[in-house]
């Protein structure tokens, strides 16, 4: 006997090697092949118990454990408890010393013993920056491939192993190396994948335990070899198209993540886990449907606790309707169903004792609070599933992977429960990022024959090229349900021919105007017949539109929950769409002169941004890069809509489209012919990709979509371009959006719209005025905040600065405006606002530049308050048909932006300055019933007119039958509105013309418009 006295055990959970020899089993057992090594363990009682081990070569079975697998090694602890034993791996047997072993857990490790005698021995070697090892899933039973001796990842896919189509398909992407985990019929995949392999190390599940648990066999193996790389943690059973898996390492190195989850569409993956989100879109959790299933089965169950109580065979009846089986709603409900098998009724108070409070309903906590939602509305909330395939640093992969518990309803250790401890990690912030599924084919996985020959046709059908283009045309067709998706030439012989049908159409959107009509109809035909010269006619196309709009009352305000009165007008941007079986944008302009043709992949993109939550992602260097070298690009307001909506469906890559615009808004006219643009693109890939957006959603992504052009401006233009009412003015309540009333155009009048040729465009200098005005309104919101801390939980918003909501006097608001400087600058600030407004305001002032002289506080919160108040009542003008009192109200507004004024002899500086001396006049008139001071009557200053805007105003003013007359859109250029007597129509375009435009040597451009139909999809 060798005894190596220095080798003492540590701990009672160390082992000492005895001996080692060859020959027969002890007690009679069956001889052994190999050597017999023989292991002390010294108890806590100071008894010596013995494990002896036969056919394990050279190979140190308990050593191996200790390092590589602790589950094995606490079973083989277990067992020794209750005394010495021999196992023989050659055979395989185990024999105690009352006889042959043939508990459960001792078999269970007797087969992980055998299985990892067969293992390569190898250390993980490959962790150079930017490269990855993978971790593959291949522990499970696969019971439903009705299979005896073939294990599920071994099943061919195209005449070759699963696994190893799988393992071709990583090592493709990058992948140098694997560590594989097996359990039962693990020998068999060991075999299979080491045939044509060499890279692969493997470790073993002994406990069937979920994906969490096998996971974590692998990551012991890399913690103790030290691996420092990135780790791909992958089901066997996964199928890739290539794409996805690219996609996913160049996001997750590009992006700096920790960690990166493929998700998908919840259409295409129904009974995958659920990524829930926070209020900035960062995924938290993994909600298993599982799990969601039992709140809804909880909500049914304590529905019926009523009265006397409910027998337990109406109970059990209603949670097998559910279930599959007694075992998997014993999972569920362990408790509840022990009290079942007892029979009798079960009272209300007791079915509330035996139904978890924590499986009733779902509760997280984040840094801005607690989520907490039904099994219903989780379902809601979550369109965005898990594709189960998981990119980790190795820091994010073994932080949590080691602590995972089993407090769901299978009673497993889930994977997926790695994200959301590492979401909430009180010690350090952790990136985590998802990256999009194109669609159900993309990224494939089977549990059952069935599956797998659904994946069988796919690549037989993907051999001779069909698959891509027929989906997309397939789901396509699908999901629009109408007639809007049809050829090219169709279309072109529907709008030539003019009959009855597309009539009808053009008199629902346009009204009853035969000039109009026509009109439109020679636009679409140049862009059908320019789609064929550039594509094609081939191709199944859509028409999308988008009209301009003005806004009577209400700007710069909806961005701050205020008020607006949009109509539609008679201008408008037409795409023609063609259907691709991509994600390519390719763009081409009727005006191709100015815009030259531009094409993007939307992939692409998303590979040069920070993908995280939009606000990160527009306001991060990388985007204010491609802002400053692409500035004013057409193109940048499709890139706009289809990165907003890609953000938005994380869960597959969107489909692009080949695109013909046809623009007949006047650009940089204040007429929102950008979100015209915007808003277009985002009807198209809306149909284009089957999207199921709801109206509000829809109109918030393009307003923040828009972001991405560098204006920080709010949903209104694109509110009002979605729900306009043909002949109507829409008065509209944001944050969130809402219709407060329609109102018909005042019968009488007419709205004209006069260009004046300066332009506003957002690409120039008027994108820091424009941003720098709305960082203003932030500023005098976290000022007033500070100064009044128990407003805090009553202001979400601007708008909620208003004597009604705050339940103070009228005239207190002018008490507010006087408590803020005049001006600010953003070193004063920090010192005045509290620290939790801070790390806001330094997002805010990434958009612009500090303006000199600071920001002016007072001028500017007066303007927001009275422009929120006049937009608020012009509805109640509009009813009363008070033209006049309305028409005062637009001069007043335009009073706010306004910067000169004519004196008799020039024009000089409109001084909207807001001293204290006035606003303390206004408070004491307000506070004795005076009606003039009332909010709506003051101008305030945010001054984004010019002189040029401010002559034409003032020159429309003079013209006898006007109403009123002010700047329209964001200003800086642009146009005008004047709200006239229809009886006075002809003078006034006569005046205009002779007093504006042939005084300044400039094209008439003056024009009645009218409200028309939002935007959409032409269909018949």
């Amino acid at each position: 006997m060798r005894v190596d006295a220095s080798q003492k055990p540590r701990d009672e959970h160390d082992l000492l090697l005895i001996e080692t020899f060859p020959g027969a089993g002890p007690g009679g057992s069956p001889g052994a092949r190999g050597p017999l090594r023989i292991y002390g363990r010294l108890t806590g009682n100071g008894k010596t118990v013995h494990l002896a081990l036969a056919g394990a070569g050279g190979w140190d079975p308990v050593e191996y454990l200790r390092r590589f697998s602790p589950d094995m090694y606490d079973i083989l602890l277990r067992r020794m408890e209750r005394g010495s034993l021999f196992l023989d791996l050659d055979h395989p047997e185990a024999i105690a010393p009352d006889g042959v072993d043939g508990d459960t857990e001792t078999r269970a490790l007797l087969e992980g013993l055998a299985a990892a005698a067969g293992f390569p021995r190898r250390e993980i070697s490959c962790d150079a920056e930017g490269e990855a090892i993978s971790v593959v899933l291949c522990a499970g039973k696969g019971s439903r491939m009705r299979s005896r001796d073939l294990h599920k990842v071994c099943f061919p896919i195209a005449g070759r192993p699963a696994v190893n189509r799988l393992l071709d398909s990583l090592e493709e992407a990058g992948v140098r190396e694997h560590v594989v985990v097996v359990g039962e019929k693990g020998g068999q995949v060991v075999r299979m994948v080491s045939e044509v392999r060499d890279n692969a190390a493997f470790v073993y599940q002994v406990n069937q335990n979920g994906t969490g648990n096998a996971a974590k066999q692998a990551a012991w193996l890399l913690r103790e070899q030290g691996y420092t790389g990135a780790v791909l943690v992958v089901p066997g059973d996964k199928v890739f198209e290539q794409s996805a898996l690219d996609r996913m390492f160049r996001t997750f190195r590009e992006s700096g993540a920790d960690v990166a989850l493929m998700v998908a569409d919840k259409r295409d993956w129904p009974d995958s886990g659920r990524i829930v989100t926070d209020r900035a879109g960062r995924p938290v959790d993994i909600v298993e449907k599982r799990d969601i299933q039992r709140m809804h089965l909880s909500g049914r169950l304590l529905s019926r606790a009523v009265g006397n109580g409910s027998p337990v065979s109406e109970l059990r009846d209603e949670i097998l309707r559910v279930l599959p089986s007694e075992s998997k709603a014993r999972l569920m409900f362990p408790q509840l169903m022990d009290r079942l098998e007892l029979g009798g009724t079960v009272a209300p108070s007791e079915l509330e004792s035996l139904i978890p409070e924590s499986g009733r309903k779902y509760v997280f906590d984040t840094p801005d609070g607690r989520l907490e939602m039904s099994g219903e509305e989780l379902e809601a909330a979550t369109p965005t599933v898990n594709a189960a395939v998981y990119l980790f640093t190795a820091e994010a992969f073994s932080r949590h992977i080691f602590s995972l518990g089993i407090e769901n309803a299978q009673r497993e250790e889930y994977l997926t429960d790695v994200i959301r401890l590492l979401a909430r990690d009180p010690e350090r912030y952790w990136k985590i990022i998802p990256v999009p599924v194109r669609d159900g084919f993309e990224v494939m996985s089977f549990n059952n024959p069935e599956e797998l020959l659904k994946i069988q046709e796919y690549y037989a059908i993907r051999e001779v090229g069909l698959a891509s283009r027929e989906r997309a045309c397939e789901r396509i067709e699908e999901d629009l349900r109408y007639r809007a998706l049809r050829p090219v030439t169709e279309w072109e012989r529907i709008l030539d021919e003019f009959g009855p049908e597309i009539r009808e159409v053009f008199h629902r959107t346009y009204g009853n105007r035969p000039d109009l009509h026509a009109e439109r109809r020679d636009t679409c035909l140049q862009a059908l017949r320019t789609f064929i010269r550039v594509y094609g006619a081939g191709h199944p196309v859509i028409i999308a539109r988008s009209p301009g709009r003005v806004n009577l009352m209400g700007r710069h305000v909806e961005h701050r929950g205020g008020f607006t009165n949009y109509m539609a007008i008679n201008r408008e941007v037409l795409l023609v769409a063609g259907v691709r079986d991509d994600d390519v944008l390719d763009l081409h302009n009727l005006d191709s002169r100015e815009f030259r043709p531009r094409r993007f992949s939307i992939g692409s993109e998303l590979a040069r941004l920070p993908w995280d939550e939009w606000m990160n992602i527009i306001n991060s260097e990388k985007v204010l890069e491609i802002i400053r070298a692409s500035r004013g690009d057409w193109s940048n307001y499709f890139r706009a809509a289809a990165l907003r909506l890609q953000e938005k469906y994380k869960g597959r890559l969107l489909y692009g489209f080949n695109g013909v615009l046809a623009g007949r808004i006047p650009l940089a006219a204040g007429l929102s012919s950008s979100s015209a643009v915007v808003v277009t693109a985002a009807e198209a890939l809306t149909c284009i990709n089957g999207l199921s957006i709801q109206p509000n959603d829809f109109v918030d992504m393009c307003g923040e979509g828009e972001w991405f052009v560098g204006t920080r401006g709010g949903s209104g233009d694109h509110a009002a371009m979605k729900f306009a009412e043909k002949g109507s003015i829409i008065h509209m309540g944001f944050l969130p959006i809402r219709i407060e009333e329609v109102a018909p155009f005042p019968p009488g009048y007419v709205l004209f719209i006069l260009q004046s040729h300066q332009s506003a465009r957002k690409s120039d200098n008027a994108m820091q005025i424009f941003n720098e005005k709305v960082a203003t309104y932030e500023v005098a919101q976290a000022l007033l905040l500070a100064g009044h801390p128990e407003f805090r939980e009553r202001v979400a918003h601007f708008r909620d600065f208003n004597a009604e909501h705050l339940g103070i006097e009228p005239h207190g608001i002018y008490d507010l405006l006087l408590e803020l400087p005049e001006q600010v600058s953003r070193t004063e600030l920090k010192t005045m606002i509290k620290p939790e407004d801070r790390e806001r305001m330094e997002r805010v002032f990434a958009s612009h530049r500090e303006p000199k002289g600071g920001y002016e506080a007072r001028r500017v919160a007066l303007y927001g308050f009275a422009e929120i108040r006049r937009a608020r009542v012009i509805v109640d003008y509009l009813r009363a048909g008070d033209m006049e009192g309305l028409g005062r109200l637009m001069c007043i507004s335009h009073d706010g932006d306004r910067v000169s004024r004519f004196d008799g002899r020039e024009r000089t500086v409109y001084d909207n300055s807001a001293p204290d001396a006035m606003i303390r006049s206004l408070r004491d008139r307000l506070a004795e019933g005076d009606p003039g001071a009332d909010l709506r009557f003051q101008p305030g200053g945010y001054g984004c007119s010019t002189p040029l805007i401010d002559e034409m105003v003032d020159t429309a003013l003079a013209i006898p039958g006007v109403m009123g007359a002010q700047l329209s859109g964001a200003g800086l250029g642009g146009c005008i509105m004047a709200l006239v007597r229809e009886d006075s129509a002809d003078c006034f375009r006569d005046t205009m013309v002779s007093e504006f435009y042939n005084r300044h040597n400039l094209p008439p451009s003056v024009e009645i418009c009218f409200p028309i139909e939002g935007s959409g999809v032409m269909a018949l």
